[in-house]
């Protein structure tokens, strides 16, 4: 890999030729959570962070303490982050989970019923996936929690939906986001 250093950047080419710029110093803020088909998480750190390249050049994907769990910093809104790399189909890419709030554990309710307000809406239909990693006991408190207030917000969570709400727990950082359930990977022969 090839590094070169600027004021403000560090240019690295790998040894596949892809170009990642590294902003130190910029204030780019998670917009995807990424996971990864087993064993290919530099594939599939490439791949998201192509596809996102040509939209925003200052792009940075940051792979986590979890094999195959990668986090995509980005200019773009989350919105636009997520139309733009989920339109693709991927070899190494599994799931992309947009993220449209962050908390922190443990959990304000007050913060996560003003997250949940703001991208759910009443008489909406969801499909509910908690999924918490490096924490022990959380992911059935937060179940519990979250079903609770989307029962306020007059959200249905049924298990038939194709549009999914995410919490994602890495460490003690909680991510929140709307996204669909299918996988984005291309779908092998047999699955046509």
């Amino acid at each position: 890999m090839k590094l070169y250093s600027g004021e403000k950047s560090i240019l690295c080419i790998d040894f596949i030729g892809v170009i990642y710029l590294n902003y130190s110093s910029s204030l780019l803020k998670p917009v995807l959570l990424v996971t990864c088909k087993t064993n290919s998480d530099v594939l599939c750190e490439h791949e998201i962070g192509n596809v996102l390249f040509i939209r925003d050049p200052d792009v940075r994907v940051e792979k986590t303490i979890f094999t195959g769990v990668l986090l995509v910093y980005s200019n773009l809104d989350v919105n636009t982050a997520y139309r733009v790399a989920s339109s693709r189909e991927y070899g190494f890419v599994e799931s992309i989970i947009p993220i449209q709030c962050t908390l922190t554990l443990p959990i304000n309710p007050t913060s996560l019923r003003g997250c949940l307000a703001e991208i759910t809406s009443r008489g909406a239909r969801v499909k509910l996936r908690v999924r918490a990693r490096g924490v022990r006991g959380v992911s059935s408190r937060i179940y519990s929690l979250v079903i609770n207030i989307l029962r306020e917000l007059g959200v249905t969570v049924e298990s038939s939906s194709s549009t999914c709400l995410f919490v994602e727990v890495i460490e003690s950082n909680v991510y929140i986001g709307m996204g669909s359930c299918r996988p984005v990977f291309k779908a092998s022969i047999i699955d046509s």
